[in-house]
C-alpha cells in the first residue's frame, strides 16, 4: 500500500502497527486508529455459542470479537489503501494505528 510500517511487540503475538502514508508536502496528519485486542469473555456458559468461535448463525455473526473494533479496523485500512492507489496528491500524512493494550 505504500506505508512505512512500524512494529512493536507488546507481548509475545501482540503487536502494535503503525503505518504511515507520506503525503507530497507537509500539512495535517490524519490518524486512523483501532485497537486489536479482545475484552475477555466473561462467563463461557452464558454464550449461545463458544466466545471464539466465531460463528455465523443465519445472518448474524457469534463470538467476542464480532461486535468488537474489528469492522472500523477493516474499513480504515481500505481506506487509506484506496487513498494511496488513488494517485491523488494530498499535503501531509496519513497514520494507521492499530494497538493491543497491555492486560495485568
Amino acid at each position: 500500500m505504500g506505508l512505512d510500517v512500524v512494529v512493536e511487540e507488546v507481548e509475545p503475538g501482540a503487536p502494535n502497527v503503525i503505518g504511515v502514508l507520506q503525503g507530497q508536502t507537509e500539512g495535517p496528519c490524519l490518524m486512523f486508529e483501532c485497537h486489536t485486542d479482545v475484552v475477555t469473555e466473561g462467563d463461557a456458559s452464558e454464550w449461545k455459542y463458544g466466545p471464539f468461535e466465531g460463528r455465523l448463525s443465519g445472518n448474524r455473526i457469534y463470538g467476542r470479537g464480532a461486535c468488537d473494533t474489528k469492522g472500523n479496523l477493516a474499513a480504515a485500512v481500505q481506506a487509506v489503501k484506496a487513498i494511496s492507489q488513488s494517485g491523488t496528491p494530498f499535503r501531509g500524512k496519513i497514520l494507521l494505528a492499530f494497538w493491543w493494550m497491555k492486560r495485568g
